[in-house]
């Protein structure tokens, strides 16, 4: 889908999101679009409606928010200064100091000139507040995945089933994996 950014910057708007960086490039009709494919990405630009919808060619142009380059980034500059490294890894992903900035101003609800006039110790705080969001919510999948896993069970207990299902002991010679693919193909 095309996705299409309110916020005109010159040479258009570099946005990372996860591992995937889009570019909303400059279009001969004035627009700023990026082709988004992750329908989780596109759910998220869309969740803006003050930066980003779809794209339609010939509607008419969005009233757009001109910003000047050097304002346009997020508070980078200042958390980077307190120690964060450019990316961190939770939970398997992948996310930029820039992309977690983002989420850490949109939870704050001050909007971009608000959270860009907070002194650097607090926007520090409110950006490892949402490292630990992201964190827990990596912490609370992982459990989820590990309690959904099927409970491996004993031979013994395999047998059991096998003598329930079918009224007689498995060859000896089964193991526990031929036991239970034959308890499942049974099924």
């Amino acid at each position: 889908m095309n996705i299409e950014s309110i916020i005109l910057r010159d040479g258009g708007t570099h946005v990372p999101m996860g591992t995937t960086s889009y570019h909303f490039a400059p279009q001969p009709d004035g627009a700023h679009v990026a082709a988004v494919e992750d329908d989780a990405h596109i759910a998220r630009f869309l969740s803006i409606p003050e930066g980003f919808r779809m794209y339609r060619p010939g509607q008419p142009a969005a009233a757009p928010v001109e910003i000047a380059p050097a304002a346009a980034s997020v508070a980078t500059a200042p958390a980077k200064s307190l120690g964060f490294p450019d990316s961190f890894d939770i939970g398997g992903a992948t996310y930029s100091l820039q992309a977690v900035t983002d989420l850490a101003v949109e939870a704050s609800e001050l909007g971009l000139s608000n959270w860009n006039e907070l002194p650097d110790e607090a926007r520090a705080t409110r950006i490892e507040a949402q490292l630990d969001k992201l964190q827990d919510a990596a912490d609370e999948a992982a459990r989820e995945a590990l309690m959904s896993a099927p409970v491996p069970k004993t031979r013994d207990e395999l047998v059991a089933l096998h003598v329930a299902k079918f009224g007689s002991k498995p060859h000896h010679k089964w193991d526990a994996a031929k036991i239970q693919a034959v308890l499942d193909k049974a099924e």
